[in-house]
């Protein structure tokens, strides 16, 4: 049975694309402690742009549309939003509760479908919803108010926070589209105009970075396109409320690497708070999953 005929392959190809985010956001965090974060965006997405490109040729290039160009310009401001937000978050906070806000964004979804396609949350996303912010707000609690370490942690919450909101609509948008432009198409341009918009505010604001770090931005374009390569593909083939779950396994690739990279041991209410979270997106995937089935 090839992948693209498994019914389980849009679910082994976000599981892998959250696995890559972990990958990408860790390697973010280790160079915030020498480069600004918009710096770290501008080169992630100009490195992704070579690395996508190069994914686009390989798959058959063909003709971009004026629809296409018009549709993905404006997601790309929401990427930026999303990207600058949650970079300077990683930064100025934990690796894992970083991750464990972003856990949000899915439960965030069905609301901005509502705005954006019409389509009327019910009574179960709402309930979903408020025990996953139930479930941020207990992530948060027990944290020291004066971490030498992290000094600038609230501003990182409120970044956070924006980047989730920024995230949920990309999610919405990528649904939209991902079908019709395919995986190969959607990766470049979710690379290329972050890239260009990113360009002049990142260089006019700060130095070019050091040659010896261009190799991680190297490193960072090929995560990042292989992650929304996965993305793409998997949300084209099954619908976001049975992908979203799929999420919250961030919390253990977080966990781990935030321990053995950045000797970063979570608080138990940090755990506890994803596990409600996860818990609720679950709950709420198999609500729908419950409704939809054939009598």
């Amino acid at each position: 049975m090839s992948l693209r005929a498994a019914p389980a392959a849009p679910m082994i190809a976000v599981s892998i694309a959250v696995a890559l985010g972990a990958m990408l956001d860790a390697t973010i965090k280790h160079l915030g402690t020498e480069i600004p974060a918009l710096m770290i965006a501008f080169g992630r997405f100009f490195a992704g742009t070579f690395a996508a490109g190069a994914i686009f040729l390989f798959a058959g290039a063909r003709r971009i549309t004026a629809t296409q160009w018009r549709f993905h310009a404006g997601r790309g401001v929401v990427i930026v939003v999303s990207a600058t937000t949650f970079f300077y978050a990683l930064t100025v906070m934990p690796l894992v509760e970083a991750i464990v806000i972003g856990f949000l964004a899915p439960l965030l979804v069905p609301f901005v479908a509502w705005l954006l396609l019409k389509e009327r949350p019910g009574r179960d996303s709402l309930v979903a919803a408020l025990a996953g912010f139930a479930g941020a707000a207990l992530a948060m609690t027990g944290a020291p108010h004066a971490d030498a370490a992290y000094p600038d942690r609230a501003l990182g919450v409120i970044a956070a926070l924006v980047a989730v909101v920024a995230y949920a609509v990309q999610l919405v948008l990528l649904r939209q589209r991902a079908g019709e432009d395919g995986p190969a198409l959607t990766t470049l341009l979710a690379n290329v105009f972050p890239a260009l918009y990113l360009a002049v505010p990142a260089l006019a604001l700060h130095a070019p970075p050091p040659l010896a770090v261009w190799p991680w931005f190297a490193v960072l374009g090929m995560i990042g396109a292989g992650l929304w390569l996965f993305m793409a593909w998997g949300y084209a083939r099954a619908p976001a409320a049975t992908l979203a779950p799929l999420e919250y396994t961030a919390l253990i690739w977080s966990a781990a690497l935030g321990f053995f990279l950045f000797d970063e041991t979570p608080r138990p209410e940090t755990i506890a708070g994803g596990v409600v979270i996860a818990a609720a997106c679950v709950w709420l995937a198999w609500r729908r999953q419950k409704e939809t089935a054939p009598a």
